[in-house]
């Protein structure tokens, strides 16, 4: 059995860094793998499997496979309406509401955290204010709590709060059905964390929604910890790769251009 070698970014400790030197320690330990620590992840090749933040893993990945870390959003097979509960497209800079008298999210996904609207409050930032690129347009919720959902091969391992109010809980069943739902996906990553909230409508009734999907590489892991962990971020690193068995994955991949869902 060939052994797994990971790379990890010397890292200043964190709640999440313990539990991710913990369970890959215990991976070395029981001899599937070995570690090696860096601060630049651009001079390791493609047989090493990086582990840190995203500009440690997008470095390996550009210097290895000429490819950057593109945002998945929310996937196509989940854009209705719900599961949405809100307006939801992409457009290009210059096509954004800026005239519009109503509220909106927008988030530049021309590359992971480039740049969005959050503390705007859902009023338009100014043309000055936004990167170059292409956007996601949302229309703007509002938010009671959110939750983060760690699935690995379309099974839910857990499910953690990380924003607002922690007993507003998202419905069990929408969320099974989002999973369920997003089987349909041939090119989804083989582990992956799924944003949901739970939101307050005009007639104060909630409504549990989807807010984006992440392939498990340099997520907030906000509690979750599992034996699973190593495999998860192989998954991940694997989806951003394409190095996966999944053709369908292999094409969405190479479309760099486009977001991938």
């Amino acid at each position: 059995m060939k052994r797994r070698q990971w790379l990890l970014q010397q890292h200043k400790s964190n709640a999440d860094w313990a539990v991710l030197e913990s369970v890959l320690h215990r991976d070395e330990v029981m001899e599937l793998s070995t570690i090696e620590r860096a601060d630049d992840s651009g001079i390791y090749g493609k047989e090493y499997l990086p582990v840190g933040d995203i500009p440690f893993i997008d470095g390996w990945l550009r210097k290895n496979y000429g490819r950057k870390m593109l945002p998945i959003e929310v996937p196509e097979c989940l854009r209705i309406a719900k599961f949405l509960q809100r307006e939801y497209y992409f457009a290009d800079k210059k096509q954004l509401p800026y005239q519009s008298s109503l509220k909106h999210f927008v988030k530049n996904v021309s590359g992971l955290k480039v740049f969005n609207s959050a503390l705007y409050g859902g009023d338009m930032p100014g043309w000055n204010a936004l990167p170059e690129g292409r956007y996601l347009v949302s229309g703007w919720l509002d938010i009671m709590s959110e939750f983060r959902v760690f699935v690995y091969h379309d099974r839910i391992l857990a499910i953690q709060h990380y924003l607002g109010m922690p007993l507003v809980f998202p419905d069990p069943n929408r969320i099974r059905e989002m999973v369920d739902r997003y089987k349909e996906d041939p090119g989804r990553p083989g582990a992956y964390a799924m944003d949901v909230a739970v939101s307050l409508d005009n007639d104060c009734a909630l409504h549990t929604v989807i807010m984006e999907v992440h392939p498990f590489a340099s997520c907030g892991l906000y509690g979750f910890c599992a034996s699973e962990i190593p495999n998860m971020l192989e998954e991940g690193i694997r989806y951003y790769t394409g190095e996966s068995n999944n053709e369908a994955q292999k094409q969405n991949i190479k479309e760099e251009e486009k977001v991938p869902c």
